[in-house]
């Protein structure tokens, strides 16, 4: 778990395109002039990983991914069963 001293708030959200700029829009909101970072859980991403916390079946978590990768939320590393996907440092 994040160290409370190094970091203002923790999130612990599904992946989603709205739910990011949700949090990006209220962090800013409260601390307009500090730097923003949003770090990625340790490990990485799995797609099952994905559907377990969002609870979409698999076709919407690959359609989720790929759309998260396409606009540069995501990038994305390995293969098959080790496929991890990253959030990108903003």
């Amino acid at each position: 778990m994040t160290d409370p001293e190094l970091a203002d708030a923790t999130s612990i959200e599904p992946i989603t395109p709205e739910i990011v700029a949700r949090i990006i829009e209220q962090e800013r909101a409260a601390r307009p002039k500090d730097k923003l970072v949003l770090l990625p859980a340790m490990g990485g991403l799995s797609a099952g990983n994905y559907g377990a916390i969002t609870g979409a079946p698999p076709a919407t978590t690959r359609r989720d991914l790929a759309k998260l990768m396409r606009i540069g939320v995501l990038r994305r590393t390995g293969a098959r069963k080790g496929t991890r996907f990253w959030i990108q440092l903003i």
